[in-house]
């Protein structure tokens, strides 16, 4: 018989030896994601949604690389919040949208997503950061722009960035995969 390992490194290091090409198009269409996902909304969802088919394409080669992160922390805590939020819909009041309440959210699915790629973490939280580099440098030249024709910076209230501020705790979430 051979011995098949269980712990997750293991795991990962042979997903990424017995299927390099999709692991560096894995790697790549994560790191996109990443990037992007500081950007804005709509090329971070289509990102998600390419990253989600390489996924899906590389399952049957990484499938047990999946295993060890349904037993991660974090992805139990996604999992356990989604299920609360799903409870509370029995005392939601009439307008609440049941149907749209009832989806998975994109953060249970995102962990299993970038899990066989975890041994590339720095690449990816890199990308993140890159993407968030580009969203201040928009925040920052957005707030100056008055100082070109002698009017002063805009205040919080009045700054604009390529998104909504609110995506930084989704960032903080991300990074602590």
């Amino acid at each position: 018989a051979r011995w098949v390992p269980y712990d997750a490194r293991s795991l990962l290091e042979r997903a990424e030896r017995d299927d390099p090409r999709g692991h560096a198009l894995h790697v790549a269409a994560a790191m996109a994601w990443c990037f992007l996902e500081a950007i804005a909304n709509t090329p971070e969802a289509i990102a998600w949604g390419v990253l989600l088919v390489v996924w899906l394409l590389r399952l049957p080669r990484i499938w047990r690389c999946v295993l060890p992160s349904l037993r991660a922390p974090i992805w139990l805590a996604f999992l356990a919040w989604w299920l609360w939020s799903l409870l509370t819909l029995s005392w939601a009041p009439p307008e609440v949208d049941l149907a749209r309440q009832l989806r998975p959210e994109r953060a249970i699915l995102t962990p299993l997503l970038l899990f066989p790629v975890a041994s590339r973490s720095w690449a990816l939280r890199g990308a993140l950061a890159a993407g968030a580099a580009v969203q201040l440098g928009a925040v920052l030249v957005h707030a100056m722009l008055p100082l070109a024709s002698g009017g002063s910076l805009r205040t919080y209230g009045e700054m604009e960035g390529l998104t909504a501020f609110s995506k930084m705790g989704w960032y903080l979430q991300i990074a602590a995969l």
